[in-house]
């Protein structure tokens, strides 16, 4: 056989590996490719906005540094290791896209003010590029990518739950019992007396909706700052494509007699059950279904501000929220589907309002609130954490000389102040406040302005725990 003949049979081998090889490393590619969806919800003033604008604009930034630089995400594997080469935002195309440019020139300006709140579903995607660091990894691929897809959503949502499983009788009920009692009952609204046996008509039914609603939202609004809000879609309909008309129900006074045909009551129980089964179950069905892992953002500091009645609620409210991520046993979801969720992360926001030796009593008192009388979390089937955060670091920790003693101290802009303040914010407890903790009047946290960003423009927000916060949720993924 000539040399020539073994040359082209060598070429022809060698081609033959290269290609196998280049298409191993794309098969082998594709199998590490990892693609999640991430939810945050939160409930009112949390700060989820906030914190996904934060959160996508330090992303965007962590792979563009220069050798040295850790950003603002050091606690997270792919930046701390180094191994993250570029970080790709991108809408995702079957939900809306959060605002996430508009909300970060806000942050960005001269005079930085908060973003407004989001009221309905929206999404962000990030795809982020890295260089494998496991044995198996390494072998297979140069780089590959985890694809994170960001969902937003109104905490007050998940308040719907218990509809699912409640008559109209039975939630008018429970409901009037609420609105009578505590700081609920000084609050007036024409929706309280409601003739059930009335003639049912749109507008009389309209009227209704819009009473309760005015109710709901001053139960949120300070003074009273309460959570537990039903239903959810009423302060947050989040869809201009419902149809209003689901929306026209209240809780009535109603009588033994029941719901007589024509009538308000059987208008508004009709209502009722649509809002359940157009609203509320198509949301656990087919978007709270989809989530991977899940970030609740809670405002234990507002509710401590508040005062206890206000606290006791955010608990009730809580324990409603903690229902939603039931995926073993026999709850309500459970029987209802299988949801995906593996990781839930429940975090205490505005840390930045307490000095940084509070933070693990902010922590442990939000898992006091959400445990149950023996200390247990009543969630089975999830991996559950807590953390304390903030999304914005608005204050600074400084060591000052206070009647001959050193303490830490906050310093930053109050919120409707002028000019660097230092305070001593008090403390956080681990437990569940008493009596005594509410007669003295110890909780009175301030709102602070946001800084000036420009310095960190190219470096990421500066906020406290946001890295920690991503890598439980998905640092796993990055092998």
């Amino acid at each position: 056989m000539s040399s020539s003949t073994d040359d082209f049979d060598q070429s022809v081998l060698r081609r033959a590996a290269a290609s196998i090889a280049a298409t191993a490393r794309l098969l082998a590619e594709r199998a590490l490719r990892r693609r999640l969806r991430v939810a945050v919800t939160g409930l009112s003033r949390a700060g989820k906005t906030v914190f996904l604008t934060a959160l996508l604009h330090n992303l965007h930034l962590a792979a563009r540094l220069k050798e040295g630089q850790s950003g603002h995400l050091p606690f997270f594997d792919p930046v701390a290791k180094g191994t993250l080469e570029d970080v790709t935002l991108r809408p995702l195309e079957d939900l809306p896209a959060f605002p996430f440019l508009p909300n970060l020139d806000r942050l960005l300006e001269p005079s930085p003010d908060f973003p407004p709140s989001t009221t309905g579903l929206s999404a962000f995607g990030a795809a982020l590029r890295y260089r494998p660091q496991g044995l198996l990894g390494r072998q297979l691929v140069d780089t590959t990518t985890v694809e994170i897809e960001i969902v937003d959503y109104p905490g007050e949502w998940l308040l719907d739950l218990p509809l699912l499983e409640q008559s109209f009788e039975a939630w008018s009920a429970a409901a009037r019992r609420l609105a009578e009692s505590g700081p609920r009952a000084s609050l007036p609204g024409e929706w309280r007396s409601v003739a059930p046996g009335a003639p049912a008509s749109e507008d009389a039914l309209e009227a209704a909706r819009l009473s309760y609603t005015a109710y709901l939202k001053a139960c949120r609004e300070p003074p009273l700052s309460l959570s537990l809000l039903q239903p959810g879609r009423f302060l947050r309909p989040g869809d201009d494509r419902i149809d209003p008309s689901v929306l026209r129900f209240c809780p009535l006074a109603l009588t033994d007699g029941g719901t007589r045909s024509g009538t308000i009551a059987a208008a508004m129980r009709d209502r009722f059950e649509r809002y359940k089964s157009e609203i509320v179950r198509p949301f656990y069905e087919t978007v709270f279904s989809q989530f991977d892992r899940q970030l609740v953002l809670v405002d234990i500091i507002g509710a401590l501000n508040a005062g206890p009645q206000s606290f006791d609620d955010m608990r009730i409210a809580l324990g409603t929220v903690l229902r939603s991520f039931e995926r073993d046993g026999d709850g309500l979801l459970a029987r209802l589907f299988r949801s995906r969720t593996d990781k839930v992360l429940f975090a205490a926001t505005k840390a930045d309002h307490v000095t940084a030796n509070q933070f693990h009593n902010l922590r442990l008192l939000l898992r006091a609130m959400m445990a149950d009388d023996a200390g247990r979390l009543p969630i089975a089937g999830v991996e559950a954490d807590f953390a304390a955060l903030s999304a914005v670091k608005c204050t600074a920790n400084r060591r000052v000389l206070y009647q001959g003693q050193q303490i830490t101290v906050l310093e930053g802009v109050i919120k409707g102040h002028d000019g660097l303040e230092q305070l001593f914010p008090g403390e956080i407890p681990e437990h569940l406040p008493t009596a005594e903790d509410w007669a003295s009047e110890r909780f009175r946290f301030y709102d602070f302005q946001p800084p000036s960003l420009e310095r960190d423009r190219g470096r990421g927000i500066p906020h406290i725990h946001l890295d920690k916060a991503l890598q439980f949720l998905i640092g796993d993924l990055f092998w």
